[in-house]
């Protein structure tokens, strides 16, 4: 029997449901639900164990990618505070030349830094001499720094 993609979707819908009841219900335990539903659903147990395995990637991706932008933002605000004090020293009349090219020196480390993070993260594509990104996962960065900056102010 061939499964639309439609179909496939709506049986993890149903079997998400099962598993938010009861997480650590068997593949013969989802099977035994479904058949009980008002409209009654059978699936091979293999196929169950397919989709619930399906269900736990999407489950991890979703988890490491709220970690990741959580980590990332952290960073962000890390840097962001310390080019603070960085622009201070530059803007500083009464600075040495010297605490000022260490203050430049230290912006230009910060920005390296925060893009090789972005890089390894997965928000751009390095490329031999091409840099490729993709500017709404960009902004949408930034807007969540900027949000949590407004949450934490609050």
């Amino acid at each position: 029997m061939i499964v639309t993609e439609e179909r496939k979707t709506y049986y993890k819908t149903l079997i998400r449901r099962i598993l938010v009841r009861d997480g650590d219900a068997s593949g013969t335990e989802i099977q035994e639900v479904l058949k009980t539903q008002k409209v009654p659903i059978e699936l091979g147990y293999d196929y169950v164990l397919s989709l619930v395995k399906e269900i736990d990637i999407e489950r991890a991706k979703k988890a490491n990618k709220l970690l990741l932008k959580d980590v990332l933002i952290k960073f962000m605000e890390r840097i962001k505070e310390t080019d603070k004090y960085l622009w201070q020293i530059l803007s500083d009349e009464e600075a040495t030349n010297v605490d000022k090219t260490r203050a430049t020196a230290e912006l230009r480390k910060n920005w390296e830094s925060m893009m090789n993070v972005m890089f390894d993260a997965g928000i751009f594509d390095r490329k031999i001499g091409d840099v490729k990104f993709d500017m709404n996962q960009v902004f949408d960065a930034v807007h969540q720094l900027e949000e949590a900056e407004k949450n934490k102010k609050k």
